[in-house]
């Protein structure tokens, strides 16, 4: 056992986190096996409402610094798919292919999926604009300071024109 008070409290909050890292972990395990059964099972609104839940205990485990911020990034990637159902369109027109007709392509979800593609498109270009805009602000700043350095300008000609003259 530790004699400094530091390292007392260091083992303490050690054996904390530990315990929620481990909690952590055992959420993420518990909803990725629930939707793994549920992806045998094919039922597609409960696959989104489990991948959702997944990518929800995904983000707490990388703000909580448990899991890597990209390896959580990538986790979501792979999620993405699930909930906007393309991932099971796919398991789908497979299974087509292999009783040997042609894969099956919902035209409805693909639209679905470029307006919205568009919309956030539009959004990121409305925050775009406003960043230059905050831009240009900042650019006006030291043009008020070059006033402020003529003033001190003019009272120094006026302080070596008055010593002039005595």
């Amino acid at each position: 056992m530790a004699n400094i008070k530091s390292s007392k409290k260091s083992i303490r909050k050690i054996a904390k986190l530990t315990m929620r890292n481990k909690a952590e972990k055992s959420r993420i395990k518990t909803a990725s096996k629930k939707l793994e059964a549920l992806k045998e099972s094919g039922d597609a609104e409960a696959i989104k409402a489990a991948a959702k839940v997944l990518m929800s205990v995904v983000d707490k485990a990388g703000k909580h610094g448990v899991w890597h911020e990209n390896k959580v990034n990538r986790i979501k990637g792979r999620l993405t798919p699930l909930i906007f159902g393309a991932g099971l369109k796919k398991s789908e027109g497979a299974a087509k292919t292999a009783e040997g007709g042609s894969p099956v392509v919902d035209h409805a979800e693909t639209t679905e999926a470029v307006e919205e593609k568009e919309v956030l498109e539009a959004e990121v270009k409305k925050s775009v604009a406003k960043t230059t805009v905050k831009e240009k602000t900042v650019a006006k700043k030291p043009a008020a300071k070059k006033a402020s350095t003529k003033k001190a300008v003019a009272t120094k000609a006026k302080k070596s024109s008055s010593k002039k003259a005595e």
